[in-house]
């Protein structure tokens, strides 16, 4: 699997640096509405005032939108942002998370553990979104899976 970069989120949608923070923990979304590429134009408009790093499409698809040096605006609080990983995925009320998505996100998810040193534990170092603030997100994304496939065995 590879990482496609289609960033950079426009200017006031992320904040530059991380304040001294490395990230330690990652904050899975959903878009909910819309598309990946609907995501991407959305991160990419000045008005948005939102971002994440990255986005997992339904084919498997993974696009990069904000560096890792940088904290997206995507938890809804600018301290989680800080030391967080923002991922978005490719499924919404019509639109079931597919297997591919998950064994990506997977994918995504053991990387990102394996580069900044932090385990994936469900509810610690791996949190929903509704878990910062209140919201549906992730909705029906099942990040229990994320974990689950990503923490198997090679």
């Amino acid at each position: 699997m590879s990482i496609e970069w289609v960033g950079p989120a426009a200017e006031g949608n992320f904040f530059e640096g991380r304040d001294g923070d490395t990230p330690s923990l990652i904050i899975d979304h959903w878009v909910g509405v819309g598309t990946l590429e609907g995501a991407v134009a959305h991160f990419k408009n000045p008005n948005a005032r939102v971002s994440a790093h990255f986005i997992v499409g339904t084919t498997g698809r993974i696009v990069q939108v904000v560096p890792l040096k940088d904290a997206a605006y995507h938890a809804g609080n600018f301290d989680v942002n800080l030391r967080s990983i923002g991922i978005e995925h490719e499924c919404r009320p019509d639109l079931a998370p597919s297997d591919a998505l998950y064994a990506a996100s997977a994918w995504l998810h053991r990387k990102l553990s394996a580069e900044f040193g932090f385990p994936l534990t469900l509810g610690q170092t791996v949190k929903p979104h509704r878990a910062i603030v209140q919201t549906g997100c992730p909705g029906t994304l099942d990040y229990a899976r994320i974990i689950k496939e990503a923490t198997m065995p090679m």
